[in-house]
C-alpha cells in the first residue's frame, strides 16, 4: 500500500463510521484539491477535511515506516493556527492518522497544540477520535493447535 492508497482507506474508514454518529452531516473533503484557505492568504492541502457549520476537522494521513516525529506536529500545528486566524468563528481541531504511534518527543508537544494521533493500520484495526465520537476496530486471530501425544507400551505377561 502507497501514500495515496492509505490516505483513500483512511478516507473510506471514516466516511462509513461518521454515517451513523452525530458527525453524520459532517460534510466530507479529501484528495488534492481539499484545500483550505489561512489568514497568510495560503491554501492548505489537507488529506480529509469534516467540515459542519461552526467546526472543522483536519486530518493528516501518514503511511509511514516510522514514528510521528515532532516535525509533523510542527507543520500541521502551524496550519491549524493559519486556518484558526482566518476561521475565528470555528472551531479547528486536528489530527495525524498514520500507521505508527508517535515518537516519545511529539507525544507531548501534540498534546501542546491538542493534536490528536490516531493509529490505523489497516481496515480492521484502528483508532480514530473527532470531537466525543471515538472510534475503535479490532480484529482479533485465534489459532488453535491440537497436541496429542502418543507412547507404546508392551504388555508384559506373566
Amino acid at each position: 500500500m502507497d501514500g495515496h492508497e492509505y490516505e483513500s482507506l483512511v478516507s473510506s474508514l471514516v466516511t462509513t463510521l461518521v454515517q451513523n454518529t452525530p458527525l453524520r452531516g459532517h460534510e466530507i473533503g479529501t484528495g488534492r484539491q481539499n484545500r483550505i484557505a489561512g489568514a497568510s492568504g495560503y491554501r492548505h492541502q489537507i488529506d480529509l477535511t469534516l467540515r459542519h457549520q461552526h467546526s472543522l476537522f483536519l486530518v493528516e494521513t501518514k503511511h509511514w515506516t516510522r514514528s510521528v516525529g515532532v516535525g509533523a506536529i510542527l507543520v500541521l500545528a502551524s496550519r491549524v493556527e493559519d486556518i484558526r486566524k482566518q476561521l475565528p468563528s470555528t472551531a479547528v481541531q486536528a489530527s495525524i492518522v498514520s500507521t505508527k504511534h508517535a515518537t516519545r518527543g511529539a507525544k507531548p508537544l501534540a498534546a501542546h497544540f491538542e493534536i490528536k494521533i490516531d493509529v490505523v493500520s489497516s481496515i480492521k484495526e484502528y483508532a480514530l477520535q473527532f470531537a466525543d465520537q471515538l472510534f475503535i476496530g479490532m480484529h482479533e486471530r485465534a489459532t488453535a493447535t491440537d497436541i496429542s501425544d502418543a507412547e507404546v507400551v508392551r504388555a508384559v505377561r506373566g
